[in-house]
């Protein structure tokens, strides 16, 4: 099976190389052959030197690797875009350039994903670099939710997430509502169902849009607790709530709610 694996970079320099050779790695061990589609927002830093000296010349011949070099940062839905369209494989991952595939075996989630037609997403398991678990499956949010997460943010404030699941992670596969997009796999056809990203939302929660597309088009997203990802996340949005990515993200916080027309009344 071919699986195209669609990663954006950004100033990824520290991240990339250990991004790319552990995907590359499960894939070998597992007789897979990988297209990487690699976009670059325009990094300023020495992204594309490592990955066409250090990364490429490393990387088994069976895979291939074809680079999308842009002028300037266009996001993540634009530059994602241009990536899933050039796609051929079979099933796709979507990752972030600070991820990295620690453990578990990918056939048998791609077996999952053929054997179940009413599955979208697959979430695998993400970790912080300290192998804390990252709560990256949630339900859908309500503008009330995400108003107390900001008071958190900027004031410190000790109040809980509500749009998180209290008992997660699972141990088993289980359905969730939303799911962080720095590692995602599905079906290519998945494309044709739903559609691609929407280009109206710059930097975030194009994730969050996504995922309730798909579950307007009545399909699952699991959570997939056998594969287990390193993520090396910058938080820009946290570090800094007043920065260009955090006003981004209100904005496209609001253009969600807009869009899919709720904003107190949480679906279910």
């Amino acid at each position: 099976m071919n699986v195209s694996l669609v990663i954006l970079t950004w100033n990824s320099q520290s991240y990339i190389k250990q991004c790319i050779d552990s995907y590359a790695k499960a894939l070998d061990q597992e007789g897979l052959t990988g297209e990487f589609l690699i976009v670059d927002n325009g990094s300023q830093d020495g992204t594309l030197e490592v990955i066409q000296k250090e990364i490429i010349p490393g990387l088994s011949r069976k895979h291939s690797v074809h680079i999308i070099p842009l002028q300037k940062n266009y996001g993540t839905t634009v530059s994602r875009n241009m990536a899933l369209r050039k796609a051929t494989g079979d099933y796709i991952i979507i990752c972030d350039s600070d991820t990295e595939y620690y453990q578990g075996m990918l056939n048998p989630a791609l077996h999952y994903l053929s054997s179940k037609p009413d599955v979208g997403v697959l979430a695998p398991l993400l970790l912080w670099p300290d192998g804390e678990t990252q709560p990256s499956v949630r339900r859908f949010p309500t503008l009330f939710a995400k108003a107390t997460k900001v008071l958190d943010i900027i004031f410190r404030w000790p109040i809980r997430d509500l749009d998180f699941y209290p008992d997660f992670p699972w141990n088993e596969i289980r359905q969730g509502q939303t799911a962080a997009s720095a590692c995602w796999i599905f079906r290519k056809n998945l494309l044709e169902i739903v559609g691609y990203l929407d280009e109206k939302i710059f930097y975030a929660p194009e994730d969050l849009d996504y995922c309730m597309r798909v579950w307007k088009k009545g399909l699952k997203l699991m959570f997939y607790p056998d594969i287990k990802i390193y993520h090396h996340a910058q938080r820009l949005s946290r570090r800094n709530p007043l920065s260009k990515h955090a006003l981004s993200h209100f904005g496209g916080l609001l253009y969600y709610f807009r869009k899919h027309g709720y904003l107190f009344r949480r679906i279910s």
